[in-house]
Formats: structure tokens, C-alpha cells, sequence
């Protein structure tokens, strides 16, 4: 998912001095003189802590040559503190960030494409681990040695299964997936959160009967359609998840053979039929979905707790909460070891100067930067948290700091590349439009052998 994983939200992930340049200078001449560098950064979707290693650009007659990086992003994944970012690091160090915003549904297509034609980005936003098997590891440089390395918040957790670290983290992996939800919608209605699937229909019912949508789907973004089935398929199996995913992944199960699997397909169209969902899902996005629910249009959201920050940031006096799905009775979140990264792809053409900017990059002064618009465990143990949401933090100290959750069935399927936005998720939203489950089963277990096979895995 472009989980934008999703969340736990997984959101997720020492240094040597430098000193910066771009500081008012005095220039005697006949009189003091005060030079002020007016920049600005391009772009389209902290405090304390050691200096970076060395300067993006390089010196020249007193001042720094400019510097231009490229860096790949979603839409979605593109906010207003990375342009600010971009803003400050061109003051600091005359290097213009240029951002390449795609949309979501493109994203895995345009790299791909980029990848085969050699005409790649410096820099792109990825995943980790999920998008190394999608690209091919081989495709970005392998960033061990770097020196924010050795600042990372428990390193181990951002390595890739060969010991290498392939990307820098903007934040260690804690993605919770549930509802997002308006609070002074339910209060307004005198609803509270609910412990059981029955008293969840209640409120939907309430919410239905008073003309809000109760659940604000944006299908159009395929990223988000899987969210519900990720829960749903989760607490249904219950205890048997990890199990079950491991089966399917070593080609001992099909799909067809997980009666729970249809179950939670069931179960999330029903949500569909049973008019709690807004009637345009097919074309809403997700930045529609934000808004509706800050502005109490609509009630919830399922989605991943990184969709608290994004709806505070737009919206500061929205007051949001989050509670888990209670299908078959589940109290638990389903979370994920994914983080989001940034990777240098290998065959870029200014490779040395791209790693120079990337550990600028993660230095506290810019990091604390993004951690004030989004509050989490940072990557590097230096950089500040920020305030933490309310409702963030209670996800933290009544679930994933007790263990209450479970992974999400995508970690175990990174072997299988783009399974889920190639096919797995249009079918989801066919589904949701009507689509006979049982013969969607059929196809998914289809594109599952055939591409287990295309990449050879063990047991296809």
C-alpha cells in the first residue's frame, strides 16, 4: 500500500561537522554592505545533533556551486514541509530540489518505465522493503556506508534481508490501519466508539439516518481500497494470519482455499450495499476522503493513522480520533514493518552529489522540520519527534505498545513484486462495484500462479 502504510501508519526509520555557509557576510569595502540571498525552491506533489559530513555543492570562489537533485514523489506522499525543507536547504546550501510528483495510480508504472529507459530520477520515495522487489534491488545504491547510517533509531529494523540499507527513513515503521474518525460527529449523535461489529453497524446506522456519510471510500486511489480488506482478511483469520500468508506465499494454499478470505471480501462490500458509503467512492481520492471527514461531512475513514497528521495539518481544529475495526470481534490493529524511504537510484548521473544532499538531508535542522508537521518516532535518534497527536498516542500506548496488533498480509508478499497494485487491488474495487467475489477469487489465484512463476519463487 502505498501505505501510505499503512499506516502504524510502520510510520514508521554521530554525524561529522560541517559548518554552513549561507550566513549574512561583511564585505569591506569603503562602507559594511549586507548581501541577502532571496531563493527559492522548486517543487510540484531540527535543532541540535551533529553537522553533515560535507556540503552539497562544492565550493567555488568563496561561495557554493548549485547543486539540482530530482526527487520522485507520489502525490500523496508529496506535503507542504517537504517543499519547506527544499526552501531552507537551497538557502543553506544553493541546492535546488526539484520534485517529480506522479500520481499514486502511476507511480509503479512511471519508474518502472523510467528504470528501463536509464532516464531516472536522483532521488525517489519508496517503500521499504516492498518496493526493492517491485524495482529490482539491483536499480539503487547500496547506502551502507553512509554516515546517517549510524544514526538511525534501532538500525536493524531498516535493514533489507541481505544486511544492506538501501534507503533513509523518515521514520521508523508504526503504521496502525482502522477508522479515522470526526469525534464531534459521534459525540454530536451521542455515539462512542465501538467494541463490537454490532454496535459498529449501529453507528453507521445512526450516522446514516442523520444524512452524513458514515464511511468515506476513495477508490479512485487504489491504495486505499486495499486498507478495508487488509482488516477485514486479518480479523478474520485471526491467529492463523501469519500462517495462512506464509502458505500462500510458499504456493501451499490458494486464495480459493481461505474461506475467510471471501468472508472479509463479504463483509467490506456489505459496507458498500448497505448505503455506508459515500456513492461516488469510485472516483474519490483521498485528499477528498481527508477532507470530508475533518469537515464532518462524512464520519470516518479507514485508513492508516498517518492520515491524522495529514487532516492536523490542514485542518488543526478537527478534532480526530481512531479506534479499531471490531470484525469478528478483533481488538488489535493491523500494522506493518514498511517505512517510508528515500534511495539513490545507481544508475543516476551525479551519484556522489546526491549522497552529499541526502545526508544533509537528514540532518536534525531539516528532519525536525518534517517531525513538527508529522509527529512519530523518528529515523535518526537525533532529530526531535514533535508533538505527538492525541490520537496517535493513544494508539500507541493501547496497541502497539501492548502488542495488540498484527501484520498486514502485503509484508509477507514482497517476493510477488506489483501483485497487489497490478491486479490485486482493480479487483477490489470491481468488488466493491458488484463483481462476482467468487469469480474474482478465481482471477486473483490466476495472476498469483502466474506471476509466483514468472518470478520463479519456490513452490510456483
Amino acid at each position: 500500500m502505498r501505505f501510505q502504510r499503512l499506516q502504524k501508519l510502520q510510520r514508521f526509520q554521530s554525524f561529522q561537522s560541517f559548518n554552513r555557509s549561507n550566513r549574512f557576510k561583511t564585505i569591506a569595502v569603503s562602507m559594511l554592505l549586507f548581501v541577502m540571498i532571496v531563493v527559492s525552491a522548486c517543487s510540484n506533489n531540527g535543532d541540535g545533533g551533529s553537522k553533515a559530513s560535507g556540503n552539497g555543492g562544492q565550493e567555488k570562489g568563496g561561495s557554493k556551486e548549485p547543486v539540482t537533485i530530482t526527487y520522485m514523489i507520489s502525490q500523496t506522499s508529496l506535503k507542504e514541509v517537504h517543499k519547506k525543507m527544499a526552501e531552507k536547504i537551497k538557502q543553506d546550501e544553493n541546492i535546488t530540489v526539484e520534485f517529480e510528483v506522479v500520481p499514486d495510480v502511476q507511480y509503479t508504472n512511471l519508474l518502472q518505465t523510467k528504470i528501463a529507459s536509464g532516464e531516472v530520477p536522483d532521488v525517489v520515495a519508496l517503500n521499504m522493503p516492498e518496493h526493492l522487489q517491485i524495482f529490482n534491488i539491483d536499480n539503487f545504491e547500496d547506502l551502507s556506508s553512509e554516515p546517517w547510517v549510524t544514526r538511525l533509531n534501532n538500525p536493524d529494523q531498516f535493514k533489507y534481508m541481505d544486511g544492506k540499507f538501501y534507503g533513509f527513513p523518515y521514520a521508523a515503521p508504526e503504521l496502525a490501519l482502522g477508522a479515522v474518525y470526526n469525534k464531534k460527529v459521534f459525540a454530536d449523535l451521542s455515539l462512542s466508539e465501538p467494541k463490537t461489529y454490532s454496535e459498529f453497524i449501529s453507528a453507521l446506522d445512526t450516522i446514516k439516518a442523520s444524512g452524513i456519510d458514515p464511511i468515506y471510500m476513495s477508490n479512485k486511489e487504489l491504495w486505499t481500497t486495499q486498507i478495508a480488506m487488509l482488516i477485514y482478511t486479518n480479523a478474520a483469520l485471526k491467529d492463523r494470519a501469519a500462517a495462512t500468508y506464509t502458505d500462500l506465499i510458499e504456493n501451499k494454499k490458494k486464495f480459493a482455499d481461505v474461506p475467510e478470505y471471501k468472508q472479509a471480501m463479504e463483509a467490506v462490500k456489505q459496507l458498500v450495499t448497505g448505503g455506508y458509503v459515500n456513492k461516488n467512492h469510485v472516483t474519490a481520492t483521498y485528499d477528498m476522503a481527508k477532507e470530508m471527514v475533518a469537515t464532518e461531512k462524512a464520519a470516518l475513514m479507514i485508513n492508516g493513522q498517518f492520515a491524522i497528521n495529514d487532516i492536523a495539518a490542514k485542518w488543526p481544529n478537527a478534532d480526530i480520533g481512531f479506534f479499531p475495526i471490531p470484525y469478528e470481534g478483533a481488538d488489535s490493529v493491523v500494522t506493518s514493518n514498511i517505512f517510508n524511504s528515500l534511495a539513490i537510484m545507481k544508475n543516476g548521473k551525479q551519484v556522489d552529489k546526491v549522497k552529499k544532499w541526502l545526508d544533509l538531508w537528514s540532518q536534525p535542522e531539516y528532519q525536525n522540520l518534517f517531525n513538527q508537521e508529522n509527529p512519530g518516532i523518528p529515523g535518526v535518534k537525533d532529530a526531535t519527534p514533535g508533538e505527538i497527536h492525541p490520537a496517535i498516542q493513544s494508539i500507541n500506548d493501547n496497541y502497539l505498545n501492548k502488542g495488540k496488533s498484527s501484520i498486514q498480509m502485503n509484508d509477507y508478499f514482497n517476493a510477488m513484486g506489483n501483485f497487489g497494485s497490478g491486479l490485486l487491488y482493480p479487483i477490489y474495487v470491481e468488488i466493491l462495484m458488484d463483481r462476482n467475489i467468487d469469480e474474482a477469487i478465481k482471477d486473483i489465484d490466476k495472476g498469483w500462479q502466474d506471476l509466483g512463476k514468472e518470478k520463479k519463487l519456490p513452490g510456483f
